[in-house]
């Protein structure tokens, strides 16, 4: 994730921090301007020539984005992303029990996780100085 944000990333996008205790790892992005939607293309955020992309694509090829806009102390809003994107094997690890069969099970399990874990991580998010 950090060499394609640092690689790849689009002028006013950056990645901030992981957080991988559990899958998929997160990041914390702040960016101007981004693809909107659930699910984006890779290529629609870091281009088709992205290196790090053409040498290791996810399984999926797509990003997972929730963006919150969080009110700081000062008064400022500042746009967050909570990125994630993986592969699929380790993705049957993390949810050994459910019904593979069904993808909408795992795809609303998955989902269900994120808005948790995005919630909890914007919570905390320390506004710039």
């Amino acid at each position: 994730m950090q060499r394609i944000f640092d690689e790849c990333a689009p002028e006013g996008m950056r990645l901030d921090s992981t957080h991988c205790e559990e899958f998929p790892c997160l990041g914390l992005v702040v960016a101007d301007e981004w693809p909107r939607g659930f699910a984006v293309d890779l290529t629609d955020i870091f281009g088709d020539d992205c290196a790090p992309l053409q040498e290791d694509m996810p399984d999926t090829g797509h990003a997972m984005l929730l963006d919150f806009d969080v009110d700081c102390p000062d008064g400022a809003t500042e746009s967050l992303l909570v990125f994630a994107t993986g592969d699929a094997d380790p993705l049957e690890q993390a949810y050994p029990h459910e019904d593979w069969e069904d993808s909408f099970d795992v795809l609303y399990r998955l989902m269900m996780d994120l808005s948790r874990r995005a919630e909890t991580l914007t919570g905390q998010w320390p506004c710039a100085d």
